[in-house]
């Protein structure tokens, strides 16, 4: 697949020396008087303050250039990620755990919607629900989805009736059953859905009519 080239960077906005020198003018007249009236402090000052003037200009400079940098590169992940929802149907991005790092920020912002997955462990639960008030402000629906959760209730150690009211903005909650000999297959690469646990299969088929209910309001297609 082909991908047209994502936006220049824009040019950073042209300076010459004397617009990076023009903070100094004030301090060059200060260090004029200075050597003018022979006054040896007003001369330390000048000097001091021609330095800071001109360190501060370059700090400003390089400020600029950098935020000049960050926003393209920030723009061309958007524009990569919004290319391929064009080419494709269905696009699905794993952003992992690291929901502030740049692309995932991308990801977020461009989504239709946001599949939170946390597992049976109430650690784990604690993590995502603080997940949960980060990615309220990406503005997506947001489904949460309880992973390898144990059978039987005595083994069980999530609240998962607790974390519903924590993550309060989800628009629907599925439960995905644990299954060792199932994780193993996919793992090893063998597992096909021809052949997968009933309790999976009726989970996904829960998570796919939840997405799908907010597809009208979104004005996704199905």
């Amino acid at each position: 697949m082909r991908l047209a080239a994502p936006p220049v960077e824009p040019p950073a906005s042209h300076h010459s020396l004397i617009q990076t020198l023009f903070p100094v003018v004030g301090s060059v007249g200060l260090l004029g008087f200075a050597l003018l009236y022979h006054n040896r402090t007003f001369l330390y000052i000048a000097l001091a303050m021609v330095f800071l003037m001109l360190v501060f200009s370059v700090a400003m400079r390089f400020s600029q250039r950098r935020g000049v940098r960050k926003k393209a590169a920030a723009d061309a992940r958007r524009y990569a990620i919004q290319r391929l929802q064009e080419l494709v149907g269905l696009l699905v991005l794993d952003c992992g755990t690291g929901l502030g790092e740049p692309a995932a920020r991308a990801a977020q912002l461009t989504a239709d919607q946001i599949i939170l997955v946390s597992d049976a462990n109430p650690s784990t639960a604690s993590l995502v629900a603080e997940a949960a008030e980060l990615l309220r402000t990406a503005g997506p629906p947001l489904t949460l989805v309880i992973n390898k959760m144990p059978g039987s209730s005595r083994d069980t150690r999530i609240d998962v009736e607790g974390l519903a009211r924590l993550v309060r903005d989800a628009h629907g909650l599925v439960v995905l059953a644990d299954d060792p000999a199932g994780a193993a297959r996919v793992a090893a690469g063998e597992f096909t859905w021809d052949d997968a646990p009933a309790t999976w299969r009726r989970s996904v088929r829960e998570l796919a009519a939840v997405l799908a209910a907010d597809w009208p309001a979104l004005g996704v297609s199905g």
